[in-house]
């Protein structure tokens, strides 16, 4: 086997690796439904050369602060929902979805009235 047959392939392969790096990318609001109380997180990157390192947390709060700004207590993960994604002209662009809610708050518990005292016409027999 010839040296040569080896070493063009692994460093083509080399190569490419190297041009790919790890990015830290930040979730954006891109879209919503206020009267739905939903929102649309995305975040874009170069498919060929980045790798998008995300962060959960700064996702949710990112969604909390736009409902907030709705008048809503905050906002949660629609559950087992991952990120979907389409590709353009190399550009990959994701988006998740949110649902804005509003918290519940404890009842307020109203003492009942105190009774009303006795009159000395109404003893007991």
């Amino acid at each position: 086997m010839n040296i040569k047959t080896i070493l063009i392939p692994f460093f083509l392969c080399m190569a490419l690796v190297a041009c790919t790096t790890t990015v830290d990318k930040r979730w954006e609001a891109s879209g919503g439904n206020r009267s739905d109380g939903k929102i649309t997180l995305s975040y874009s990157y170069e498919r060929n050369y980045e790798i998008p390192v995300l962060s959960d947390e700064q996702a949710l709060v990112e969604a909390t602060h736009r409902c907030e700004a709705w008048g809503y207590d905050g906002a949660e993960a629609f559950s087992g929902q991952q990120p979907k994604c389409s590709t353009r002209s190399g550009i990959a662009t994701c988006a998740k979805d949110y649902q804005c809610v509003y918290r519940k708050t404890p009842a307020k518990i109203t003492p009942a009235p105190a009774p009303a005292p006795m009159q000395p016409s109404e003893t007991p027999k």
